[in-house]
């Protein structure tokens, strides 16, 4: 066949379409499923730390009690089969549960937010975990990498959080009511209505629990 029929011939130019666009389309539904998949799990993940959270606002004996009692709602809930996948290593990992202050814990922009100082009651209590969406590290063909440095999903990873705050324990309870003078030591420390300047028009009630 002469040089000038090749240049003519165009044979094979519409497989090729057919391929190119066949791999396009498939890569954007891989993609559009993994995003489905993960905004699912994120909201599954919300559920598990909200009720880990849940548990341990509840008043217990000590607010070690309570952590306690938190992570074994969170390994029990996590453990479940039907939540069998937050933790496959090839899919998604769900781990670093957290529960406690939160201040500082979370990161960036929350180091300050909340912080207790001496003597204030704890308002900023909660729990917070780490899910990685392992599935979403990945390099497909006309794509590239998902990420700046492929096989690393930890650029991936979200901290899910829950502020629930917590109910005083039973032994905060107790040495508060133990107190000689409640009303000063305790009640008048914590009320602001008692020691906010005259001018101020709103006062801020607060109920410690006990």
């Amino acid at each position: 066949m002469s040089p000038r029929k090749i240049l003519q011939d165009n044979k094979g130019f519409l497989a090729m379409d057919f391929i190119f666009g066949l791999v396009l389309v498939v890569g954007m539904m891989v993609i559009m499923t993994f995003f489905a998949f993960t905004l699912t799990t994120i909201e599954v993940a919300q559920y598990i730390v909200f009720s880990t959270a849940r548990v341990g606002a509840v008043a217990h004996g000590t607010p070690n009690e309570a952590a306690t009692k938190a992570q074994e709602k969170f390994q029990n809930i996590a453990s479940q089969p039907a939540f069998a996948y937050l933790n496959n290593p090839n899919i998604f990992s769900f781990d670093s549960l957290f529960t406690g202050p939160i201040a500082g814990q979370v990161g960036d922009g929350f180091d300050g937010y909340g912080k207790q100082e001496a003597g204030e009651p704890s308002m900023n209590w909660g729990a917070t975990a780490v899910l990685t969406p392992i599935l979403l590290d990945f390099n497909l063909p006309y794509f590239g990498a998902s990420t700046s440095n492929s096989g690393n999903p930890q650029e991936l990873a979200t901290t899910i959080t829950s502020f629930l705050g917590r109910s005083p324990s039973q032994g905060e309870c107790i040495r508060f009511n133990n107190q000689e003078n409640r009303w000063a030591q305790g009640i008048l420390s914590l009320a602001n209505e008692y020691s906010a300047a005259p001018v101020v028009r709103y006062y801020r009630m607060e109920d410690n629990g006990c």
